[in-house]
């Protein structure tokens, strides 16, 4: 049985009032985010439709490290870790292999030599991974069920970020 698995993740922001007044805490960034962590079979492990739907401060892309660091418990020790993302996404440059395929030395800094964001996210998911011997090394979907999965960890961030923005909402103060 193999020791590789995959995490797909996706995070979406949250709608921001327009008649909000602008020092109001409804209107920092916030977001929600899904992921899936499957076997190398295609067996799901862990899915963060399990935990409640609730917002986190900061940026969207933010939700994705945080849905790494929340994935990493229900990944077995000494596994190889697939982060299923497109290119474009935040899982890229912290996670992109090396040429000879290793994991990324200096995940915290850009190829400009500028740090990423999340810093602190970041070095703690490496902390958590080196400390039970997991590697997290990001690619690119290659075939359509792991589009797909892509898709799905998609679809539960947004139904995350819908129910906690109901769940936000004050009811009605009707005379």
């Amino acid at each position: 049985m193999s020791n590789e698995y995959q995490f797909y993740g996706a995070s979406k922001g949250r709608s921001v009032g327009l008649f909000s007044p602008a020092d109001d805490a409804s209107r920092s960034a916030q977001h929600a985010w899904g992921a899936i962590v499957q076997h190398s079979a295609g067996q799901t492990v862990w899915s963060s439709d399990e935990l409640p739907a609730e917002f986190t401060e900061g940026y969207p892309d933010k939700g994705l490290f945080w849905a790494v660091l929340a994935a990493l418990p229900h990944i077995p020790d000494n596994a190889l870790c697939w982060l299923i993302a497109k290119e474009k996404s935040a899982l890229y440059w912290p996670f992109k292999p090396t040429p000879d395929g290793q994991p990324n030395e200096t995940p915290w800094r850009k190829p400009t030599g500028g740090k990423n964001k999340p810093e602190d996210l970041i070095r703690e998911i490496y902390r958590q991974a080196a400390k039970r011997g997991i590697k997290l090394v990001w690619r690119p979907p290659h075939d359509e069920r792991e589009q797909e999965q892509m898709w799905c960890a998609d679809d539960l961030a947004v139904s995350r970020r819908d129910a906690a923005e109901e769940a936000s909402k004050e009811p009605d103060n009707e005379f």
